[in-house]
């Protein structure tokens, strides 16, 4: 009875901590797992926080583009520092001290000619103060080189405490980019999810999954 009782409990945790990881992923954008989209989740499992590999990444295409795989996905971080989760020892977080911290998260992407790019951004968090995506860039497409990097323009920020999406567009179309987190002082963070979507769409035009399979058909 006491082994079946450990073994109940064994299975209860990772279920717990399974639901948990899922819930993170609290607003996924529509059109994931459409055309030509970037799916990248960071949930801190490693504590080597040296060009830290995304936890999961999809990329799905369109039968006709490629993929740019003359780089690589990961995530930087400045003035950052690994806990483990105190709710769950096999997950970890990151965390600020008395001054702010940034994650630069680097994101390879498809090689197509569409002219737009739209940036989807979820993050969940703790503590003193809400991380922010302070801005998105990418290589100047006139040289495909980061000098004089092009941004990206917010759309929309929204969300509920320990929870934030935002919704960014890159008026043109690179093969990499940079999305760059703040993290205030004496907070942690989760989890990251980044989805991208290279479309024909401006943001005042139907950007749900209907809407964006539409023009592929």
């Amino acid at each position: 009875m006491r082994l079946r009782n450990s073994l109940l409990a064994t299975v209860a945790i990772a279920t717990l901590a399974v639901a948990a990881a899922q819930a993170d992923d609290f607003n996924p954008p529509p059109w994931r797992n459409g055309p030509l989209t970037v799916a990248a989740e960071w949930e801190f499992l490693s504590s080597n926080l040296l060009d830290m590999p995304p936890d999961y990444m999809s990329t799905v295409g369109d039968g006709i583009h490629g993929f740019n795989t003359n780089c690589y996905t990961h995530a930087h971080f400045e003035n950052c520092t690994w806990e483990p989760d105190p709710l769950d020892p096999n997950d970890g977080r990151i965390v600020t001290g008395q001054e702010p911290g940034r994650i630069l998260f680097f994101l390879c992407n498809w090689i197509d000619y569409y002219p737009y790019k739209y940036i989807w951004v979820q993050l969940t968090y703790g503590g003193m103060g809400a991380p922010f995506v302070q801005e998105v860039m990418a290589p100047n497409p006139g040289t495909n080189e980061w000098e004089n990097p092009l941004y990206g323009q917010l759309i929309e920020r929204w969300g509920t405490p320990g929870h934030m999406t935002e919704y960014w567009i890159l008026p043109f179309n690179p093969d990499r980019e940079f999305v760059n987190v703040i993290l205030p002082p004496f907070t942690w963070l989760d989890q990251v999810w980044i989805d991208t979507i290279s479309t024909l769409t401006t943001a005042n035009e139907d950007m749900s999954w209907g809407g964006i399979k539409s023009l592929y058909k």
